[in-house]
């Protein structure tokens, strides 16, 4: 039978290996093109993702959050911790201070798991934050720094309640913009 798209010897051998020996040749072609087209549309399947990922709003993430975040009642388990973190600042202890603050820091880093910024460290997530436009962003990568710093170090005696206050104000801030925390 004479071959149908011309003298294809090579494209041929090169089919074959796309089949074993009880197929006929032409089935080779099929693989072939079927095999293009699969990667074709992969290819494409990645292309179109991505850029579906890149035209997202930022508007349109920060209303997904506060979405996933009310679903999972964190309005609610925010407003009990800061009953709770009222209470440990209210107290003359500085280990309730630092307590409040390890809390506060906890919750925090639990609710950066949630919302899944594309940054590996919390420091450039804190960072991205600019781009939601989140007026504190920078007050708040300081906060979070030095409660590392603090809960790093053995508790002392010697901590500022006011540098404890004013960092877990940035915190409540954070948790305010995403809407887990009325004023």
């Amino acid at each position: 039978m004479p071959n149908l798209f011309g003298n294809f010897d090579q494209f041929t051998k090169f089919c074959y290996n796309f089949h074993w020996s009880a197929f006929p040749s032409w089935v080779n072609y099929l693989k072939l093109i079927g095999f293009v087209v699969l990667v074709w549309w992969g290819i494409l399947l990645i292309a179109v993702i991505e850029k579906r990922i890149e035209d997202v709003p930022n508007a349109d993430k920060l209303e997904k959050w506060q979405e996933v975040l009310a679903k999972k009642k964190y309005p609610d388990k925010i407003s009990q911790l800061w009953s709770e973190i009222e209470s440990r600042m209210s107290s003359q202890k500085s280990f309730d201070w630092q307590m409040a603050l390890s809390e506060v820091t906890q919750e925090f880093l639990e609710i950066f798991r949630r919302i899944k910024l594309p940054e590996k460290n919390v420091e450039e997530k804190i960072v991205t934050l600019n781009q939601f436009d989140f007026p504190q962003a920078n007050d708040l990568l300081k906060s979070y720094q030095f409660s590392v710093e603090l809960l790093s170090n053995p508790v002392s005696e010697e901590v500022d309640k006011e540098k404890i206050q004013k960092a877990i104000g940035n915190y409540r801030l954070f948790f305010e913009w995403l809407g887990l925390v009325n004023n």
